[in-house]
Order: structure tokens, then C-alpha cells, then sequence
């Protein structure tokens, strides 16, 4: 469970970001665009990440 807590924290938000940035600047959007979704969905990501940690430490710790 360490691991994937790891994995979510430090690079699944970048991983996001730059495949979301990537994605969007092959369907013809702008590099400006792009990388602003790409950092938005890397921000939710990582949101994500912050609320199932929590919530599984709370479990365990009950």
C-alpha cells in the first residue's frame, strides 16, 4: 500500500499532465492550452490522490 501512496504522490500528477498536454496539442489545441488543462487534471490527480490516502489512513487507524 506504501508503494502506490509513493506512485500517487510524486509522479502520477506529472505522468498526467504530460500525457493530457500531449494528447490535446495532437488534437490541435495550443501549447499554452494544452499544458494549462494538462496542469489542471494533474492538480485534480493529485486532489485524488490527497482524499484516498486520507481515507485509508482513517480506515486503518480505526
Amino acid at each position: 500500500m506504501v508503494y502506490l501512496q509513493i506512485f500517487l504522490y510524486l509522479p502520477a500528477p506529472f505522468i498526467v499532465w504530460w500525457l493530457v498536454a500531449r494528447w490535446l496539442q495532437k488534437r490541435g489545441k495550443t501549447p499554452n492550452d494544452s499544458h494549462a488543462i494538462g496542469i489542471a487534471c494533474g492538480v485534480a490527480t493529485l486532489t485524488a490522490a490527497i482524499v484516498f490516502i486520507a481515507n485509508t489512513t482513517e480506515r486503518l487507524v480505526q
